[in-house]
């Protein structure tokens, strides 16, 4: 748990001030970036009944998912530091939708190349609908349902793609429950003048070729680009965090840092006040 300033709160909503914050807070519609750069700081107070401890996020940077830009070498340091950490089953986990298969006990499995991943509560997923959707009453609410569903972000797989031996790409449904408040923001509905929709959906679940969707934000066209390469990235380094650790997890994660090879690197020595003669 880390306690989040307000200037950081509002830097990373894009709210012009609390009031903005509350009300999209309680539309879930804050939109927080999926990956940052932060600072934290800890500061620890020792009183009679224990030592209490908290943490605070002083500065937050979002990371660019910029084509050119690739992960650069911290992130190899960072593999390392969590694969020694217990699992965290409470995840999410970035996949294509033929990455998720069902699963007898629970309401699905990632497998990136074939390999088991560490079980996660959702799967986010980029997915394009070329068809509109279909709603049925369901109880006090709605189900809908879009056919016609295409992995976007998947390399070489595009809508109405075929493959070499001319069999098409496998398409899927999704389906999700909703409230009458909730249904535009279930509909998969392509806009006019366009031949698909597409969105990032959380997937909770898996049926043969329908995925149960908890929640879903459509994008607009001009952020495909981005999101495709975003999607692809993100995947990647989900399918390298592999945790050994079988312990329970707990606050008191421990680093090894005797595991990680020390390097020691020279700095460069520079006079206190450089002169023009010195420049030269």
């Amino acid at each position: 748990m880390v306690s989040v300033p307000e200037r950081v709160a509002l830097k990373l909503s894009t709210c012009s001030d609390l009031k903005a914050f509350i009300e999209r807070h309680a539309a879930s519609n804050l939109n927080w970036p999926l990956l940052c750069h932060v600072r934290v700081s800890r500061t620890i107070r020792e009183v009679d009944s224990g030592v209490y401890m908290n943490h605070m996020l002083e500065e937050v940077t979002p990371v660019s998912y910029a084509i050119a830009e690739a992960p650069n070498k911290a992130y190899l340091d960072l593999l390392q530091l969590v694969n020694k950490c217990p699992a965290h089953e409470e995840s999410i986990l970035f996949a294509f939708l033929s990455d998720i298969a069902e699963h007898e006990h629970y309401g699905f499995q990632v497998l990136y190349d074939g390999v088991p991943a560490s079980r996660c509560t959702y799967v986010l997923s980029l997915i394009a609908s070329t068809s509109k959707s279909t709603t049925t009453n369901v109880g006090g609410g709605y189900q809908v349902k879009s056919s016609s569903i295409h992995d976007d972000a998947k390399p070489s797989v595009g809508v109405a793609q075929h493959s070499s031996d001319g069999a098409s790409e496998p398409t899927y449904s999704v389906l999700g429950f909703c409230t009458l408040d909730d249904l535009p923001a279930f509909q998969l509905n392509p806009p006019i003048g366009k031949a698909n929709r597409c969105a990032v959906c959380v997937i909770s679940r898996r049926e043969g070729n329908a995925f149960h969707v908890h929640k879903l934000e459509c994008l607009e066209p001009a952020q495909m680009d981005t999101a495709v390469t975003c999607f692809q990235k993100m995947r990647k380094l989900c399918s390298a965090v592999r945790p050994s650790s079988t312990e329970k997890r707990s606050h008191d994660v421990k680093a090894c840092a005797e595991d990680f090879p020390k390097t020691e690197k020279r700095a460069k020595t520079l006079k206190a006040v450089p002169t023009d003669a010195s420049l030269e």
